[in-house]
């Protein structure tokens, strides 16, 4: 590349940032992959359409397949287990709100675990803090995902990726106060990511806050910028029975399947039929 070019690009970089910045929403901090907030990535590689939903065919999903490009293993946080953090979104185009959760993937994004879930008012607020689970194990390429279920417009699925080391504490006990049970002693018994509008038999209802069948321990509820409409959230394909928990990104009848291969995504889409929940299913949350 000549060097005209490169400084002609530097220039159309500084330029269009003010304005990527306050389209939509994306995760600011830590760097997500490819943001273009992050200094370190080169402006070949910053994606300026990252505040962009998943594709509505799933075939980006997860995290884009940013995760698989070339500099995305540079980690962005060191994370020691046990500890809380913050995480920080920009933007403006919030969609008068929505549902939001964090999650850690083990697997370079093939399956991911919630560890905080934002129900209502997400992403309104900018700043949120997270608990990395004492039981996390060490890791120099994990993945923390937030994504977000907008309140307002079309149905999609936003979701950043972040590379980020965890370190394990030496002799970690649970603290008093822990967000976590006690029992729970693994990754795997965290509720997967909940995962809708990427054709995999699940749709998100405008105007409906999206309440996570398995949200988790660390849950936080807030109030929207308009009053929702009463109800799950989201609509189930006709074809599936199982509980709406199943939703998520391991759900073998409404999500990926692993080949081994991490771009590989096999959705089964099928005609969608509202689902309702009853009084025992569903959270008589108060809002605040």
């Amino acid at each position: 590349m000549s060097q005209f070019l490169q400084q002609s690009l530097a220039l159309l970089s500084v330029l269009w940032l003010p304005i990527c910045t306050q389209a939509h929403m994306q995760m600011s901090s830590p760097y997500p992959l490819r943001s273009p907030l992050d200094p370190d990535v080169s402006v070949d590689d910053k994606d300026y359409d990252m505040t962009t939903p998943l594709l509505s065919d799933g075939s980006n999903f997860a995290c884009k397949h940013y995760q698989n490009y070339t500099g995305g293993y540079a980690t962005k946080a060191t994370y020691l287990s046990g500890g809380t953090y913050d995480m920080w979104l920009n933007g403006t185009a919030d969609h008068d709100g929505g549902s939001c959760q964090l999650s850690l993937s083990y697997d370079n994004g093939q399956t991911f675990k919630v560890i905080k879930s934002m129900i209502g008012g997400c992403p309104l607020t900018h700043n949120y803090n997270f608990t990395i689970p004492e039981f996390a194990p060490a890791s120099d390429s994990a993945l923390l995902s937030w994504s977000w279920f907008n309140l307002v417009g079309n149905r999609e699925m936003y979701q950043n990726c972040a590379r980020v080391k965890i370190i394990t504490a030496p002799n970690q006990r649970y603290r008093r106060g822990s967000p976590y049970r006690r029992q729970t002693s693994s990754m795997e018994q965290l509720p997967d990511m909940f995962v809708c509008n990427v054709d995999n038999g699940c749709q998100t209802i405008e105007q409906q806050e999206v309440v996570f069948p398995d949200p988790g321990d660390q849950v936080v509820y807030a109030q929207d910028a308009i009053t929702p409409d009463p109800g799950p959230g989201y609509s189930i394909a006709a074809a599936s029975t199982t509980s709406a928990s199943t939703i998520s990104a391991s759900s073998a009848d409404l999500s990926s399947t692993s080949t081994g291969d991490t771009n590989s995504y096999s959705p089964t889409p099928t005609s969608l039929i509202s689902t309702t929940l009853d009084d025992s299913n569903w959270p008589n949350h108060k809002q605040f």
